[in-house]
């Protein structure tokens, strides 16, 4: 259930499109959905939580806390985390939420969802939010989704339910009941797919003695107090490296890989070098595509919204615009990253990765507000996409260790269970290493391949993917593409991008020390 949440780039600036009142679309009844078993038990969960979060103010100051913590980097409460919390009525949050749903009710619930969540939506116009919920008076309803609808279900604290359109976005307070994206059940059979960066530390207990892990440390907000994806500031390219300018000029009319130079120090003059740690290939911008025009934001994220339950941007004229609709109930994507590196044990491995990224590090979006409605909402208006700067490290590309091409996948997650294939490619591995002596240490000799023939080999490699998210394709890197360019001005820069039909990326060595 990728989102669209905290999205609208809320910015101080005006609507890009007048303001005038939009047609009504027909309202879905909450009696009239269909709810899979566990959609009915995060149903009765939010009533139970509506109920009580209109009965106790210490209830509703524990999850603005909790969610201020970030401790996904993402406004999300794990319930199972905090449940043993002592509020100031002399119940515990799990006591409260049992006075309403029954011990063997809530049981079940923290046994069907063990990673049942509470995140606080981040909505425009500072309406609502974790960082602005005045808890003394403001009661949020609950929301949660369902299959059969991209519209969404609202508990009130007074018992109604009701249906918030999914063309609409809230004005109102608001919590959403869902499952965590970002953390499992640690050992839990087919969840597989973790980061290649994963370790212990990414480990969560309750005090229950119940462990949970992050899919990958990016996740993990007391690994990334100093890196934080929610900046509005991202990361750009790095700054030009001196041996960047000189992987440039060394091959610009002679025979030479850059990477050559980057990874051996090797030069036209100078062909025989050890392997250099200095430099790191990294993912340096990322961008959906979808088409051309207007309607290529919508493509793209209809791409990762594509699943039943998913949140999802559609298409109807509206007085004559082009108008999109979208979800905001769940506030960052997240992007799995998996390069297939072969390698000469003919084994293979892949290496796993992940980076959030905020709908408005991703889109561009114009707004109107609807007039005439019996509840506050924003609908929003054309989309387009833009391009993001994770600079995800992903290897150092060693060819005495690595084929010369790696294949590069990106999945949007909506779930965490995950199943295992082959991907099997003919690939070619350098032969032209040896052992220096003077150096006491391998070297590679030779430009390029060398003087001798490349090896050319079928290798296979086990690789994990997962289920219901949405696989956006591969790019395939080589160690022979160039990395820097220079303008006709004579301005370098460090870019080299490939695309598939739902992405591109820019994927560059950087130095790392």
């Amino acid at each position: 259930m990728m989102a669209i949440a905290n999205i609208f780039l809320w910015s101080c600036q005006e609507p890009e499109v007048s303001e005038e009142p939009l047609e009504t679309l027909p309202e879905v009844e909450i009696n009239t959905l269909d709810h899979t078993s566990k959609e009915e038990l995060k149903q009765e969960f939010a009533q139970g939580l509506a109920s009580a979060l209109g009965e106790s103010e210490s209830l509703r100051s524990l999850l603005k806390q909790e969610a201020l913590k970030m401790f996904d980097n993402d406004y999300d409460v794990l319930y199972q985390l905090v449940k043993h919390s002592q509020l100031s009525e002399g119940m515990t949050f799990r006591s409260l939420i049992e006075s309403y749903l029954g011990n063997e009710k809530l049981s079940e619930i923290e046994r069907e969802l063990p990673t049942l969540t509470i995140f606080i939506p981040d909505l425009p116009e500072d309406s609502f939010s974790a960082n602005v919920w005045d808890t003394s008076t403001q009661i949020p309803d609950v929301a949660y989704n369902v299959k059969a609808t991209n519209d969404v279900p609202i508990v009130k604290s007074n018992g109604e339910n009701f249906i918030l359109p999914t063309h609409e976005i809230p004005l109102f307070p608001v919590v959403v009941v869902k499952e965590s994206e970002r953390v499992i059940l640690d050992g839990k059979p087919g969840t597989k797919g973790f980061s290649t960066k994963n370790s212990e530390k990414n480990i969560l207990k309750s005090v229950d003695g119940i462990s949970f892990r992050f899919l990958d440390d990016s996740f993990n907000r007391s690994l990334n107090a100093k890196n934080d994806y929610f900046e509005e500031k991202n990361l750009q390219k790095s700054s030009l490296d001196p041996k960047h300018v000189a992987a440039y000029d060394f091959f610009e009319t002679q025979a030479g890989w850059q990477r050559d130079h980057l990874y051996y120090d090797l030069t036209p003059t100078s062909s025989r070098g050890p392997f250099s740690f200095d430099f790191q290939e990294h993912i340096t911008s990322f961008r959906l595509k979808g088409g051309g025009g207007w309607s290529n934001g919508v493509n793209a994220y209809n791409k990762i919204a594509d699943q039943t339950g998913d949140p999802r941007i559609g298409i109807q004229y509206v007085q004559g615009y082009p108008q999109t609709y979208g979800s905001w109930t769940d506030g960052v994507f997240e992007f799995k990253v998996t390069a297939l590196i072969n390698a000469k044990n003919g084994v293979g491995s892949e290496f796993v990765t992940y980076f959030p990224a905020s709908a408005r590090d991703l889109f561009r979006i114009r707004r109107s507000t609807p007039e005439g409605e019996d509840y506050n909402t924003l609908r929003l208006r054309h989309l387009r996409t833009k391009r993001f700067y994770p600079n995800l490290p992903l290897i150092k590309w060693d060819l005495d260790q690595y084929a010369s091409t790696i294949k590069i996948e990106i999945e949007e997650v909506d779930r965490t269970e995950t199943i295992t294939t082959t991907d099997t490619r003919t690939v070619k591995f350098a032969t032209n290493f040896g052992i220096d002596i003077g150096l006491g240490k391998k070297v590679k000799i030779g430009l390029e391949f060398g003087a001798s023939l490349e090896e050319t080999r079928t290798s296979t490699i086990t690789k994990t993917y997962t289920l219901e998210n949405d696989r956006l394709g591969a790019v395939i890197v080589d160690f022979a593409d160039d990395c820097v360019k220079k303008s006709t001005s004579g301005v370098y820069a460090v870019s080299r991008r490939y695309n598939t039909g739902w992405f591109e990326i820019d994927v560059v060595p950087l130095r790392v020390q």
